[in-house]
């Protein structure tokens, strides 16, 4: 995303997974401005104790309460990823509200206004995707997150949405990777990265392919009742290309 930015595409970060890893990177209190204490190392009574009280640091980085907390002055505007989809996906509200974007500067890495974020929230995996789609509205959640990505990109002119979700399988991730153009696993080179994309390619992706085939009947159920339904939900029609990956 952030190479994408340097070369003057407009991008957005959308941090959907619960853990919020995303907005904590692009937190503007990292450790270059963090205060320097003297802590006083504890006493070691075994070997053991000793080898590992031996790998602390004379000195540790400590970050103030005041600027942990203060939400306000790093995150201004208050949206997140829950409250952008909250009303909709929640109340049913008929409207879907485009969330004011962070723009971001990253230590001495200027974007140019072209790298933007949209914060994380732990409330995430609260959104409402029931998962069996049993009624009409049911069915018509589903398009939501399409219809908002599309929302943005169109509103700041974006021309990549990136968005991080964490590792599970449930309706929220699904709905995602459905809703997207692309999928991009991060991987290393170590046993969870193979085995979890062994998982993804053999077990994810052809469960969540029998999920959408049982969507997409009853998206032509719904339809056949209320042909005025067709357009504000996302049937999932075209699938997601897995991009290649080391």
């Amino acid at each position: 995303a952030t190479a994408l930015a340097k070369r003057g595409k407009r991008v957005c970060i959308v941090d959907g997974d619960g853990q919020c890893n995303a907005t904590s990177f692009f937190h503007p209190y990292r450790a270059g401005d963090l205060e320097t204490k003297q802590v006083e190392q504890p006493n070691c009574g075994n070997n053991r104790q000793r080898i590992l009280c031996d790998l602390l640091p004379e000195t540790l980085k400590v970050l103030s309460a005041q600027k942990v907390f203060n939400r306000k002055e790093w995150l201004p505007t208050g949206d997140n990823i829950h409250t952008a989809l909250r009303a909709k996906l929640h109340y049913n509200k008929p409207v879907l509200n485009v969330p004011e974007l962070l723009e971001i500067e990253y230590d001495d890495t200027k974007f140019d206004g072209s790298l933007f974020l949209l914060p994380g929230s732990v409330k995430v995996t609260t959104l409402n995707f029931s998962g069996d789609g049993q009624n009409d509205l049911e069915v018509q959640r589903y398009g939501v997150l399409r219809q908002f990505y599309h929302k943005i990109a169109t509103v700041y002119n974006l021309d990549y949405i990136f968005v991080d979700l964490g590792p599970s399988l449930d309706a929220w991730n699904r709905t995602n990777v459905l809703s997207c153009h692309y999928i991009l696993p991060p991987t290393h080179p170590d046993f969870f990265s193979s085995s979890s994309v062994y998982g993804l390619l053999y077990d994810a992706m052809p469960n969540m392919l029998k999920w959408r085939t049982e969507h997409l009947k009853k998206v032509k159920t719904a339809v056949e009742e209320s042909p005025n339904l067709k357009k504000r939900f996302y049937d999932f029609a075209k699938l997601p290309k897995i991009l290649p990956f080391l």
